[in-house]
C-alpha cells in the first residue's frame, strides 16, 4: 500500500541544470513552512465536515494554496494555475471552481476556526523565531481598484473599487487583520477602526505573545491601480473578503 507524504517539501537543494530550473522554487518553501508550523493542518481542521468522502482536495490545503498564490503575486482565482502547472513542487492543486467552493464556505464557525488556526501558527512561528519585544500595529487604508462591478465596490475620486483598512505588525510587516470596505469609505473612521481592533485583540490573545501592543496612526495610502496592486494589499484584502 502506498502512503502519501503529508508534507510536499522534504529538503531543498540548489542546482544549475537548465532542464530543471524553475522560477517558483522559493514559493514552494512557503508550502513547506505552512506545513511545518501547523498552519496547513489547522486550516484542514477548521474546514472539517466540508470535504466529501471521495473528493480529491482537502479544503484546508486549498486555502493554504490560495494564500501561497497571493504571496507569489496572484490577485485572482485564475492565478492559481501558476501553482497547478508545477505539480512536482506543489502537488495536486485544486481547480478554480473547487477553490471558490472553499472560499464560499468561510462563514460562521469555519471562519472563526480559520482565524484560530492562523493565530496558533503565528504563536508557533514567534516561539521559534522570537516574538517582537513590543507589537506595534500599523493601520493603513489603501485603495484597490476593481475591473468590474463587484459586491461592496464603490466609486471614489481616483476610480472604482475598494478601500480596505489593513493592519500589520510594524517590525515584521506581518499581516494581522483587514476590513474590506467600499471604495468611498473614509480613511479613518471610528467604527472601522473598532472592528479592526476587535479582530486584533483575539489574535494577540491567541498568539500568547505576552507583549505590549500599541497602534500607529492610520494613514491614507495613495491609490494603487489594479494592474500594479502590491502583494501586501492584495493579500490583506482577500483575507478581509473571506
Amino acid at each position: 500500500m502506498r502512503v502519501k507524504r503529508a508534507e510536499l517539501v522534504v529538503s531543498v537543494g540548489v542546482v544549475a541544470d537548465a532542464d530543471r530550473l524553475t522560477s517558483r522554487a522559493g514559493t514552494a518553501l512557503l508550502v513547506g513552512l505552512a506545513d511545518r508550523v501547523g498552519l496547513s493542518g489547522g486550516l484542514s481542521g477548521a474546514m472539517d465536515g466540508l470535504r466529501r468522502r471521495r473528493s480529491r482536495h482537502d479544503p484546508g490545503r486549498t486555502l493554504r494554496d490560495l494564500a501561497v498564490m497571493v504571496a507569489d503575486g496572484g490577485d485572482c482565482l485564475a492565478d492559481l494555475r501558476a501553482l497547478r502547472d508545477r505539480p512536482t513542487l506543489f502537488g495536486e492543486v485544486a481547480s478554480d471552481a473547487t477553490a471558490w467552493q472553499a472560499l464560499a464556505a468561510l462563514e460562521g464557525e469555519r471562519l472563526a476556526g480559520l482565524r484560530r488556526a492562523r493565530a496558533t501558527a503565528r504563536a508557533r512561528v514567534w516561539e521559534l523565531a522570537g516574538a517582537p519585544g513590543r507589537v506595534i500595529l500599523d493601520l493603513d487604508a489603501t485603495l484597490v481598484s476593481a475591473h468590474s462591478d463587484k459586491e461592496q465596490a464603490a466609486g471614489n475620486k481616483h476610480g472604482f473599487g475598494f478601500h480596505p483598512l489593513l493592519c500589520y505588525e510594524a517590525e515584521t510587516e506581518e499581516a494581522l487583520a483587514a476590513v474590506l470596505r467600499p471604495g468611498n469609505a473614509g480613511a479613518n473612521t471610528a467604527a472601522t477602526t473598532s472592528r479592526c481592533s476587535t479582530r486584533l485583540s483575539s489574535s494577540c490573545r491567541s498568539s500568547r505573545a505576552g507583549r505590549a501592543c500599541s497602534s500607529a496612526p492610520t494613514r491614507a495610502a495613495p491609490p494603487m491601480p489594479s494592474s500594479t496592486t502590491s502583494t501586501r494589499a492584495a493579500s490583506a484584502s482577500r483575507s478581509a473578503s473571506t
